[in-house]
């Protein structure tokens, strides 16, 4: 689950500000996986999705 909060043009200014979120309860989640079939040494390996992660964005209008 992703978060966002927006506020618009600040105070009634040209500025506007955001936090967000990512992956927000950071669970743990395969996207993709790779077979290494047919060899001697068969292995499997996954790619998984990014962890939590926050920021904030900071933007003016002209």
């Amino acid at each position: 689950m992703d978060l966002r909060l927006d506020w618009k043009r600040v105070a009634g200014s040209q500025f506007s500000a955001a936090l967000f979120m990512r992956n927000a309860f950071d669970e743990e989640y395969i996207v993709g996986s790779n077979n290494q079939l047919p060899t001697q040494f068969a292995s499997v390996s996954y790619l998984y999705g990014e962890p939590r992660t926050f920021g904030g964005e900071i933007r003016f209008d002209f």
